[in-house]
């Protein structure tokens, strides 16, 4: 072989081995996705201690921790809030989430709420509800 055809064949394995695994501009990356919701009223190493679905009003703080999945391992955002089952929900918290593709975040709130249904609703940075996870509060 000439010293030009191994330099292509050369050029032509760095260029394969560069795009490989990478996905083509008209592939669609996976969104971003909520694997898990639990939720407590105390943490340990980040994590619920007694994960549970009901709390009582008096139990006074609710942590929601979301574990993500994001394939594209690009920095985005997501807002978790708590709305009555089925209604409107406002406020929350928005945060930041970085390039990573599994990371684990937690909000807290509180269960001072008029006894009821309710749901914790995860929003990706456009808006969209990507997960709701019932629970109750009780008297």
């Amino acid at each position: 072989m000439t010293k030009t055809m191994l330099r292509l064949l050369s050029l032509g394995s760095l260029l394969v081995a560069l795009c490989w695994g990478m996905p083509s501009s008209g592939e669609a990356q996976e969104p971003l996705s909520v694997a898990s919701v639990t939720m407590g009223n105390a943490l340990e190493n980040g994590r619920p201690v007694e994960p549970k679905t009901t709390f009582a009003q008096s139990e006074g703080r609710l942590y929601v921790v979301v574990q993500l999945q994001n394939p594209a391992a690009a920095e985005t955002q997501v807002r978790i809030m708590i709305r009555q089952a089925g209604g409107s929900g406002h406020g929350g918290v928005t945060l930041d989430i970085p390039a990573r593709r599994r990371y684990r975040t937690l909000a807290r709130f509180t269960t001072r709420q008029a006894p009821g249904s309710y749901e914790a609703v995860v929003m990706n940075a456009e808006g969209e509800v990507i997960s709701t996870t019932a629970f109750t509060i009780t008297a």
